[in-house]
This record gives structure tokens, sequence and C-alpha cells, in this order.
């Protein structure tokens, strides 16, 4: 996918009929607002000028003006209200003018929320419109093809983009249109980086700076500057190219920014004030000269807060703790990582809104936040001798990496079940003083594990970086599903001299025999019961359990011989996947067990699973049916007879006993898998729980083999149900002993991919 970036898209298009002299004041104070980046103020005014508007012509300018501005500022919903309004407005109205610019402004709307055919049908029908039309008018007819342009490149037809780009610029040219001109020569250089075209990007962004240089000042010209800087910043970062070019991208990206603060301050434009000394700074703080960075990040800080800007602020308060951090102050570095947190955290939800194409994901725009004042707060713990002080800092390193986990699971499930789970979370150091919270966290440069036991706190420091640890962790699961060998053996003893080796004396001084992961990263993609000390499995000295965090766990044990049980089953073939002969006997060993209500196939709809869960307050579900777990949540699913059964509608079944105040307890996945090396699919499948509203679950972290399934998950239940006092964590190490025993499944590719997620009492 090609990169777009927003400042071109949100200054830049706004090119529309003048509004009648209705409210000519109120639409002027909006237009000035909008001009100095006060997008908020912008869209009051014009809502205000919408409200006293009678004419259908000033009300679709209106209405597309209102768009672009709650587009920018994240708020696509209204902004897909008033361009539905304004087409409906248009439907009675022969005026070809405004319908192409509704449709193109459309066309960018639906690309800035990812859906590529709704963006690309709309400019088709744009350009079809203006070009069908007598008389259009040539700036219109360039800015259709503009935006059409754009969804071919993100669409990577670079070929056809270019042809559509190189016709809009040649119109915008021709017919006295100098902004819409350069708009789409920055949108050439772009694509000639896409394509790697670096000699046609040399000499596009040199042609991009002298037609900048001939604007009137305007925010347009400003933001164009900013773009351009940041191209330019990308192009000098290309090793493909030689050093001569790079260096002077770099002096024409200096130069840009240089430019674009010159002109955002002299109009009091607060907004591109912010980026363009922001990013100067960053270029500075990238070649050591941390001085001068320093004093343009606190103008960028100073200039986000005026026109009060939080997605740019935390970014530059983030930046400002790089920078007292690579001169050593640290109390000063820590002071400003925590400001960046306090300002990301009510925004972070919305920081990829608004994009075209590769929008800035959570690693790279959240967690470095997270995890750079942790980093921080560690190295302070480790220079303090004062025993309570130490443990308070370690508490904030481990708290702050828990935001993260709590933020990563909201931007993945985009809803509330988040906050519902924490509100029911248990202390998890307060709960057994058998079990000890491991919490890794890799660092760039090295992996610090977290032990605790109890309330007490303790670091390990390991030399190992997190490229390592991800590299070792991909090789390691990609190696335990191979059946025939064990070349797994090499990576599993790598991570268990890492992650248990060195806790090792610690947990057994303490008698501990439970271990609890909270893992992170590519680390949710492994099962922690197969690391190896080159005799043992992990699995065979500790019950082993994961949570995917401290403040979303509920612990505590269940009355399990009081408790229902529905069972729900697929051994037929459908939709595609194929049979699971052993199900059948699976649940009919269960249900012996623990007398538990049985839909087996045709029995197992999404109606039938709705009424059981209506009428009985079940406390265990069991599911032995074939499961999808995807970085994305749209395509995670559970397999029913006739449907497919996503996370959002599974949280509402499931939810429906939380209203008897009997939340589910166990949700048991028996035949799911996640992909190789998808550590977002991983964490789908580690939050389940808490999008369902479970206090824990078991399932697979790849298919199994189903008669195994079956061995263990009838050995767990047979265990849990029959043993006094034991935990799900233990009845589930014992399940896959057992196994391991067995001849025909030792290797861990059968026992392995089981995890106990959550409560594990």
């Amino acid at each position: 996918m090609s990169r777009v970036y927003l400042s071109i898209w949100c200054s830049l298009c706004l090119s529309f009929s003048v509004v009648a002299e209705t409210v000519p004041l109120v639409v002027a104070n909006g237009d000035a607002a909008y001009q100095q980046g006060r997008w908020e103020e912008a869209a009051s005014q014009w809502e205000q000028a919408l409200a006293h508007s009678d004419a259908v012509a000033d009300q679709v300018d209106l209405r597309v003006r209102l768009a672009v501005t709650y587009q920018a500022l994240g708020r696509q919903t209204q902004a897909f209200v008033h361009l539905d309004a304004a087409q409906k407005s248009l439907e009675n109205l022969n005026d070809p003018t405004r319908r192409v610019q509704v449709l193109r402004q459309l066309s960018d709307a639906w690309l800035s929320v990812g859906d590529v055919e709704a963006a690309i049908n709309n400019a088709d029908e744009a350009v079809k419109l203006a070009a069908e039309t007598p008389n259009f008018a040539p700036g219109e007819q360039a800015a259709a093809l503009n935006a059409q342009a754009n969804v071919l490149a993100v669409l990577e037809n670079f070929a056809e983009a270019r042809s559509a780009f190189e016709q809009a610029q040649g119109l915008a040219a021709a017919h006295e249109q100098p902004e819409l001109a350069a708009k789409i020569l920055i949108n050439l250089l772009n694509l000639a980086i896409n394509e790697s075209q670096w000699e046609t990007a040399q000499a596009a962004l040199a042609g991009v700076l002298v037609a900048l240089e001939q604007l009137p000042a305007s925010a347009q010209k400003t933001s164009a500057y900013v773009s351009t800087g940041l191209i330019a910043r990308d192009l000098s970062r290309q090793s493909q190219l030689p050093d001569a070019p790079r260096k002077q991208a770099r002096a024409q990206a200096l130069a840009a920014f240089e430019q674009a603060a010159q002109l955002a301050q002299a109009a009091q434009d607060e907004r591109n004030a912010s980026l363009a000394l922001g990013y100067l700074g960053h270029l500075y703080e990238s070649e050591q000269r941390l001085e001068e960075a320093q004093q343009l990040t606190r103008k960028a800080i100073f200039h986000a807060r005026q026109g009060d800007f939080p997605e740019m602020l935390y970014r530059w308060q983030w930046q400002a703790g790089r920078l007292f951090q690579a001169q050593d102050q640290t109390d000063a570095a820590i002071a400003a990582y925590r400001a960046a947190g306090e300002t990301l955290a009510p925004i972070q939800q919305r920081l990829d809104v608004g994009y075209r194409a590769n929008p800035p994901t959570f690693d790279e725009a959240v967690r470095p936040v997270y995890y750079g004042l942790a980093a921080l707060l560690l190295k302070q713990a480790d220079g303090v001798q004062a025993a309570s002080a130490r443990q308070a800092l370690l508490k904030q390193a481990r708290d702050t990496i828990e935001q993260v986990k709590i933020a990563e699971l909201q931007n993945y499930f985009k809803d509330e079940c988040v906050q519902d789970a924490q509100k029911h979370a248990a202390k998890l150091d307060e709960v057994d003083p058998h079990t000890a919270i491991i919490y890794p966290i890799p660092l760039q440069d090295e992996l610090v594990v977290l032990l605790s036991i109890g309330e007490q706190l303790q670091p390990f420091r390991v030399a190992v970086s997190a490229a390592q640890v991800r590299d070792t962790v991909t090789l390691f699961r990609q190696r335990l599903q191979t059946r025939t060998n064990k070349r797994f053996m090499h990576e599993a003893n790598s991570l268990y001299e890492w992650l248990i080796r060195p806790l090792l004396p610690t947990l057994q001084q303490a008698q501990i025999d439970t271990l609890v992961f909270v893992p992170d990263g590519s680390l949710r993609t492994v099962p922690f019961s197969t690391l190896n000390d080159g005799k043992q499995f992990l699995i065979e000295q500790f019950a082993v359990a994961t949570t995917p965090g401290l403040n979303l766990t509920r612990a505590r044990p269940i009355d399990w011989k009081n408790s229902k049980m529905l069972l729900l089953g697929l051994s037929d073939s459908v939709q595609g996947y194929p049979a699971l002969p052993n199900v059948s006997k699976e649940l009919q060993s269960i249900q012996a067990i623990t007398g538990g209500n049985e839909l087996l196939n045709q029995n197992y709809t999404l109606d039938k699973f709705r009424t059981q869960l209506q009428t009985t307050p079940y406390a265990v579900i069991h599911m032995a049916t074939h499961g999808e777990f995807d970085a994305d949540p749209d395509y995670t699913y559970l397999l029913t007879y006739q449907e497919k059964l996503h996370m959002d509608d599974l949280r509402k079944l499931i939810g429906l006993g939380q209203y008897r105040k009997q939340p589910v307890d166990l949700l048991t996945l028996s035949a799911c898998k996640t992909a190789v090396g998808d550590d977002k699919a991983a964490l789908g499948l580690a939050g389940v729980a808490v999008k369902a509203g479970a206090s824990s679950a078991i399932a697979t972290l790849w298919f199994v083999d189903d008669e195994a399934t079956s061995l263990v998950v009838t050995d767990f239940y047979q265990r849990l149900l029959n043993t006094s006092g034991i935990t799900k964590a233990k009845a589930l190490q014992q399940a896959q002993i057992a196994l391991l025993k067995h001849i025909h499944y030792q290797h861990p590719a059968y026992w392995g991919p089981f995890l106990l997620i959550g409560n594990w009492l």
C-alpha cells in the first residue's frame, strides 16, 4: 500500500464554490479558523451557518466544508452524515459541479476509513460526470482526477495513478490553479518514491519546491511545505541512494520545514507551526544536535498547547523525553515521558483515523511512549538503595507496561470489553503465595523479566535484544509445530535460559508451583509450557497460565460441583472445514463427567446457543469447533453448524449470563488456531476471555489432532471436578503431562498449544 501524508489531504481539499451571502460573517469566521488550523472552531462556525442557511447550494457547500473538517478531526461518522445529506440535497438540484465535489470528498472519506472499493467507485463516478458535463470547470475536473489517482496509488495501480495525476496536473496548470497543481506535484513525488524511482523522485522534489515558492502565502502553502519536508526526509533515509542525493534531500527537508515554520508563525497557524518545528527538532535529534533539537521541540510543544492539538503534543513531549534521556537528564526525561503518556491516553484510539494509507501502527505510535517510560523507571530503580522506593519504581514500571496491554486490547477490539474486565479484576500479586507472576519486558537492547511473588517485585536483566527475542520466538513457533523432529529444542532452551533460569533459585526458595505469564508482542505466540531446560519441559516443573494483563483478570475459585456446563461441538464437515470425528466422543466423555447439556452438529446453531444461555446460568461453556484468530478481529470467528460466530456475537451471547449475576467462569475452545508469527492474532486469542466476558479461557494456539485434544480436555475436566482443591492451572498441567507420557503424543506439537488464559484458580 502506498503512503499518503495526512497534512496534504486535510489542508488542500477545500476548493468549493463561494457560499451565498446568507451568513457571510459566520462563514468567513469559519474559513479563517480553518486556515489557522482551528478546526473545532471552524466546524462550530459552519454548523451555525448551516442552521441559518436556506439555499440548497449553500447548504451543500457548508456540508462539504464540515465533512472535510470532521474528517481531519477523526470524527468520521459526522463527516459521512454531512456528505450523505449533501448527496440527498443534490438529488433535486441540477448542479454537476457540486455533485462532483461531493463525490470526490466521499471518495476521500471512504479511503480514510480503509474502504478502497467505495473510494474508487465514488472517484470514478466523479471523473465520469466531470468528463460528460459540457463546459465543466477544468479545475474541478483536475481535482476529481487527483482524487481518483490517490485511490489508484493506494491500490498500487501505479501506471494508472501516474496517468491520472499527470492529466490532472496539466489541467490545473493550464487553467491557473497553482495550489492544486502544486498539490498534484507533491502526489506525483510521493508516487515516484512508492515506485522506488529515485531519480524521478529527486527531480520531482526540486520541481515541487520551485512550485511552492511561487504560491502566495496561505495555509495550503504552509501545509504543502510540511508534507514536502516529510517526503524529503524519507528520501534522505533511502539507503539505495548515494550519499550526495541523500544529503541534498536532507537539506531540502530542513529548508521546507523552516519555510513552513516561518509562514505558520506569521499567520498564527498553530497546527502547522507545531508540525514544522517538531519535525525540525526530530531532524536535529537524529544528528545529535541535542540543544537545538530541544529548543525547537519546546516551541513545537508551545504551539501544540496553544492550538489544543493533543495528537501533536504527545509526540513532541515524547521527543523531549528522548532528548532529555540522551543528555542523561533522567528526572526530566521521566517527567516528559509521563506527560506524553497522559496526553496520549485519551486519544490513542483515534491516532490511525484520517490516513489514506499506512497509518501509524500501535507499535509505532503508542507502544514506544510507554516502553520508553518503563525503561527509564527500571533504570532509576537500579540506582535506588531504599527498598520501599525501589519497589515503588518497579511497580510504576510494571503499571506503565500494563497500560500498553490495556491500550493494545482496546485498539484490537475497539469496544468497552476492556473497561468491563478492569472493573472485576483482582490484584494478582495478592492472590496465592505459591503463584509467581512473570512479566517479560523486551526492551530494545535487553530483556527485563519482572518477577512478582506476593507484593514483592524483583527485576532480572538478560543481555538479549528485543529483535533477538522476536527472531527466536518466531523460529521456535515454526519448529514446534513440526511433529517429525525435535529441531525446536535449541530455541526452547534459549527461551528457558532467558525467561526462567535466572528466576529459578527465587522460585524454588518461595516454593512456587504455578507461573502466570503476562506476555507481550511475539512472546504471546508461543506456549511457555514447552520451554525446556535440557532435561524437562517447563510444564513438568510448574503449572502454567497466561493473562493479557494483570488488571484484566478475575482471580477467584469456583464451586465446580455445583456449576452448570454447556457443551457445543461440530464433528461434521461444514462450511469448507474438515470433519472433527473425535468431537462426538469428546462431548460424550465430558458429559459423563460433568452432566452438561449438549448441542452437537445440526443442534449447534446460534439460535439454540442463545436460547440455552437465556434460560440457564452456565458457568462453563465448552466449544469443540474450528476457530480462526486473525490480526483483524473482523476475521476472527468460531464455527457453528450454519454460520460463523464472530467475537462481538460471542460477547453478546455470553453477556446474557451477566444479567443473572452469573458470569461464565470458563470458556474452552478446543480446536482454534493462530497464524505462525502473528502476534496480533495471538493478542486476539489472549484477549478472548476479556472479550467474551468470561473469567478464563482454555484455547489452542494451533490446531491439534482432535483425538489428542479430546484426551487433554477430558482429562482436564476429570481432574478439575474430582480432585479436591485443584486449580485449573494444575488440572491442565497434569492433563498435559499425561499426554506427554503417551507414546503417540510425546511431541509438544500435541500437548503444547493448550493455553489457560485469565483466572487460573
